[in-house]
């Protein structure tokens, strides 16, 4: 039996087959290589975008570290003007060499308990504290320079000009040492001059200010050697 196919026909077949021969591989193959192509192209963009984040908080670390670096340089600078924390003995033995450097004799001297020793903000005129109201008026969330206190009550008499010596002393002293409060009193018969100071003695954890400590005991140390050779 044969089939007779019209030329139009024949035309519609040969369309037909075109269409089927596009549409095929665009419907199963690139169509899903399309769809795989921008769910490439989106986690590529993700990863892009992850990568610059990266870059920059790796930046923000960097300048985080140095400005950490160069805050503690200047914590350890600043600190190295402040005593190290020190048990009463050493304090004791400290302003008894300042009294005794300035040719007084000493009264009285009472130190208020290490075990109730307070944590004090820096002295309100300090560069400490000037930074530190800098820092917060700035919003800065750094915390302030921690700082301790022991009180020192003394009663020393001597010579006026021996007086004036040991206030030098104790002035050139600061921040380190600072009196609080003084009065004086003056014999009518020898003339002797008795202090009578409150001395507050600021110290700080710091290996630096141990350090300068220990230099300016070597300092005092040395003085006193030259004055008695």
């Amino acid at each position: 039996m044969q089939m007779n196919i019209s030329e139009k026909d024949k035309k519609l077949l040969v369309y037909l087959a075109m269409f089927c021969l596009i549409i095929i591989p665009f419907w199963f193959v690139m169509r899903p290589a399309m769809a795989k192509g921008n769910e490439i192209k989106g986690e590529l963009e993700t990863a892009l975008a992850q990568r610059v984040q990266m870059e920059t908080e790796i930046v923000k670390y960097q300048a985080n570290l140095a400005t950490l670096d160069e805050n503690r340089k200047l914590y350890e600078q600043e600190m190295s003007e402040i005593n190290p924390v020190m048990p009463n003995n050493r304090i004791d033995s400290m302003i008894t060499d300042m009294v005794t450097n300035c040719g007084l004799e000493i009264i009285r001297l009472s130190i208020s308990n290490n075990a109730n020793m307070q944590n004090e903000t820096p002295y309100e005129y300090s560069k400490m504290a000037i930074e530190a109201e800098a820092d917060e008026n700035s919003g800065d969330d750094e915390a302030e320079p921690v700082l301790y206190i022991t009180g020192v009550n003394i009663t020393v008499r001597g010579a006026e000009d021996n007086i004036y010596r040991l206030m030098d002393a104790i002035s050139s002293r600061i921040p380190a040492i600072r009196a609080t409060s003084y009065s004086t009193s003056v014999d009518a018969e020898s003339g002797a001059v008795t202090l009578n100071a409150s001395i507050n003695v600021y110290m700080a954890e710091s290996s630096l200010a141990v350090e300068a400590s220990e230099e300016t005991t070597e300092e005092a140390t040395s003085s006193d050697e030259t004055e008695n050779s």
